[in-house]
């Protein structure tokens, strides 16, 4: 135990000494400690009292008391928590605090509940803040162009962990860049929710519905900045909007799920799920590595499998059977514009930000 390492519980240098006194000698009296030690009675007695109040040494019911020292383990677990409720109360205070300044810039400043971030790394460090601060949903419009490329997007995979409900509407384009279906797939897998559409109109990220983050353009992520919108009227209609795309877009699923775990049966998961997204029939090829009359022929086979006329049919029929969402992606794709012949899979993007 590292000396002054306790402070960070409210026990001053002092008393851990003396706490360190009681565990190297229990059942000591503060006579027999002080005639052992560098400290004197008095000062014993006076650090040993606030000690006792934290539990950590307990006098016994003799004449004079004998200290025994509570078990480390156990006692600082107890100040730890304790401490953990006093900050959560703290954080929860401060939110009430932000609250009332955002409602009073509201009355009499309005133009700040809009603010402006300059420079690319300056983006993605807010981007990585507000994420982090999420507590119950994080919602997110990703679609090329990227500002930079590679790396999952770490804070995400945190929010997950922790349970916090994060959805994505993945535009159709981003899963024709080759390696980013994979990427989308271990963010379903660990639990995001997602979707695709065809032709999302701007880079978005929404925390809590309290805090929103917009490139100010589009095709040129980052050199521009973003803003951020505090609550107001603004986050409002686009967490609104927001809703609207995700009930129009087609749902995204892990690979594999409702199937068996054979090879034959994932791979006819993905191209099932290609069917129902609509990529077209090269870029489906790439993303399994196949060729193109391969995709054909094993298309063909699931076709017979389903006893389905059609490739859209298909898509329905494997729908019907559990191995997607539910028909009714099929019937999103259409409403999109895409074509319902080839198929798209649910998988990665790189860490995406809406810069």
């Amino acid at each position: 135990m590292v000396e002054g390492m306790l402070e960070a519980l409210g026990i001053t240098e002092a008393e851990e000494r003396i706490y360190r006194l009681v565990l190297e000698r229990p059942g000591s009296t503060v006579k027999e400690l002080a005639e052992d030690g560098p400290h004197t009675a008095v000062e014993l007695r006076k650090h040993l009292t606030g000690l006792q109040d934290r539990g950590l040494v307990a006098p016994s019911a003799d004449r004079p008391p004998r200290l025994f020292p509570a078990p480390p383990e156990a006692a600082l677990e107890i100040l730890v928590l304790e401490r953990q409720e006093e900050l959560e109360a703290v954080r929860v205070h401060a939110a009430e605090l932000a609250e009332l300044v955002r409602s009073s810039l509201h009355r009499t400043r309005p133009g700040e509940l809009v603010e402006v971030i300059t420079g690319l790394s300056a983006v993605a460090e807010r981007f990585a803040q507000i994420q982090r601060a999420a507590k119950h949903e994080l919602l997110i419009f990703d679609k090329p162009p990227y500002a930079w490329s590679g790396g999952l997007n770490n804070p995400e995979l945190e929010l997950l962990a922790r349970g916090v409900e994060c959805r994505t509407v993945y535009d159709r384009s981003s899963l024709e860049i080759p390696g980013r279906p994979d990427a989308v797939a271990r963010y379903v897998e660990r639990g995001e929710k997602a979707r695709v559409f065809d032709g999302i109109p701007v880079k978005l990220a929404i925390v809590d519905r309290r805090i929103g983050l917009i490139p100010l353009n589009v095709a040129e992520p980052g050199r521009e900045g973003a803003i951020q919108v505090h609550a107001s009227a603004l986050l409002d209609a686009l967490s609104m909007f927001f809703e609207v795309i995700w009930e129009r877009a087609a749902p995204v699923q892990a690979a594999g799920e409702g199937l068996d775990e054979s090879e034959h049966a994932r791979d006819a998961s993905r191209i099932v799920e290609m069917l129902a997204l609509g990529l077209k029939d090269r870029t489906v090829a790439r993303q399994l590595g196949i060729s193109e009359r391969t995709l054909d022929r094993r298309v063909s086979e699931l076709m017979d499998a389903l006893g389905a006329r059609t490739r859209f049919q298909a898509g329905i029929l494997a729908a019907q059977r559990g191995w997607l969402a539910g028909p009714s992606a099929g019937r999103r794709d259409r409403a999109n514009g895409a074509d319902p012949s080839p198929g798209g899979e649910d998988s990665g993007r790189a860490a995406r930000k809406p810069s």
